[in-house]
This record gives structure tokens, sequence and C-alpha cells, in this order.
């Protein structure tokens, strides 16, 4: 093996190798983790946001092939935005670029310590939030984003009303977020890509309402693959710069010699 690539949620940071603002994933942010992966695989391992290597994947095999700037937003356990900036996955300063879910909009206070530690949006829209929502509106538990959404498709009205809830909140997200990247395609992913023919055209219509931006929208067709389809893009393209950088080297020594 010469590369391998882990995708997480959350964000590394580089400069102390620590894994952060993964609240989903109790103890992967701990001192010592990324080398003990790396020490595991025995290889060169970079790692990558998962949701960044879902829209790479929309890039080199999905909705974004012919779209040089797009974003895909992720929504299921976790919410984030992955950002593709003329055909390149956009990290920003310290890679945290995207990480929507710290976004302080929707319900509740900003400053409130379970917010600032999962994030505003997330606890609104991510599946936990939805569930909540749906038992508040006085849907029966047990309950998860699954089968709240079975309920709508029967036309159950306490689903559909939750539905419609969430579709306001994720509209709200990309009402937010377009006219600061102007996107011309916004992908929605994760989770929510199984129950996208519920909540494509509720978003349309609440983000027309909101916004005088209107990126396009779209449902992605990659599935669960998406993530791990990335993941083996990136880790290639990286194998081949090393196989290619070796084999500069041993020119560049031939003709020396």
């Amino acid at each position: 093996m010469t590369h391998a690539t882990v995708g997480s949620p959350g964000v590394l940071d580089p400069s102390r190798e620590l894994l952060e603002h993964a609240p989903d994933l109790p103890g992967w942010g701990r001192q010592g983790l990324v080398g003990a992966i790396r020490e595991q695989l025995g290889t060169i391992v970079s790692f990558e946001n998962d949701v960044n290597l879902a829209a790479l994947s929309e890039r080199v095999h999905g909705l974004g092939r012919d779209v040089a700037n797009f974003v895909f937003f992720w929504v299921g356990t976790g919410v984030g935005l992955g950002i593709v900036v003329d055909g390149e996955v956009y990290r920003g300063a310290g890679g945290a670029a995207g990480e929507i879910a710290y976004m302080p909009i929707g319900e509740g206070d900003p400053r409130d310590p379970a917010n600032r530690r999962r994030g505003q949006l997330e606890e609104g829209i991510g599946a936990a939030g939805f569930v909540r929502r749906a038992r508040a509106l006085g849907m029966r538990p047990p309950l998860t984003p699954k089968r709240i959404f079975a309920a709508a498709r029967r036309d159950d009205a306490l689903a559909r009303e939750a539905v419609a809830a969430e579709a306001r909140s994720i509209a709200l997200a990309i009402a937010t977020v377009a006219p600061v990247l102007n996107p011309e395609l916004v992908i929605l992913g994760g989770g929510i890509a199984r129950s996208g023919d519920l909540l494509l055209e509720p978003i349309e219509s609440e983000l027309r309402a909101l916004s005088p931006f209107g990126p396009r929208l779209a449902v992605s067709e990659l599935g669960e693959q998406a993530v791990l389809d990335g993941a083996v893009a990136t880790a290639l393209a990286a194998a081949q710069d090393q196989l290619f950088s070796r084999t500069g080297d041993l020119d560049r020594k031939e003709v020396v010699v």
C-alpha cells in the first residue's frame, strides 16, 4: 500500500495532529489517535473531512462533473458543506471551510453550551433535531428519520409537518450560504438524499421566498458510496504524485551521473 485516505467528520489540525469538531465520535479527537492510525496501516495516511470527500466524488463521478462551482450539502447524523471552487475542493485557512453545523442560525440560543459544542444548525436540522421536532409535534416514539419520512409518505399529517419544517430550515441554511459562495449548484446528500423526493420541492419553494440568489438544487445519486469513492480518488491521486515524484528523482539522478 502506497497511500491511504481516512475520511472523518471534523477537521484535522495539522500542527497538533488532532481531529477536532467531531462531537458524534466521542474520543475521536484524543491526542495520539492520528499517529496510531498511521502506525496500524503502515503507510502514508492523509485525513480528509468526509463531506469534502463526498464533494470530490460528485466532482469526479456525479452531478458536479461539469460544474466548476458547487456545494455538497450533507444532512445526516451531522451537517456539513463540501465546497468546490473552480473545480477544486476549498478547505479554508485551517481546513474548517464548510463546517456549517456551527452557523448560529435556527432555533435556540447560539450561546448555549450544547450549540457551541455541536453547532446550532446541526442541533436543528441533523437527525437528532429532526426527531426532536417530530416528537414535539406529537408523533409517538420510537422515532427515527427513516420512520418519520415513511410516515410522511403515508400522508401522516404530523410527519408531513415535521418534514415541511425540516425543509424550511434547510432552505434557510442554503439561503445563508448562497450569497457568500454564489454556487451554481447545491447537491443535497447524506441521509437526506434517501428522502429527496419529499424535500426538494419544499426546499426550492422556501428558498425562492427567502433569497434573490437561486442556485440550482439537486439530490445526490451516489448514495453511501460518495465518501468512499472520494477517499479512493484522493488516495490514488496522492499515490500517483508520489510515484511520479520518485520517477522524476531517478531521472534527475541519471542525468547527473
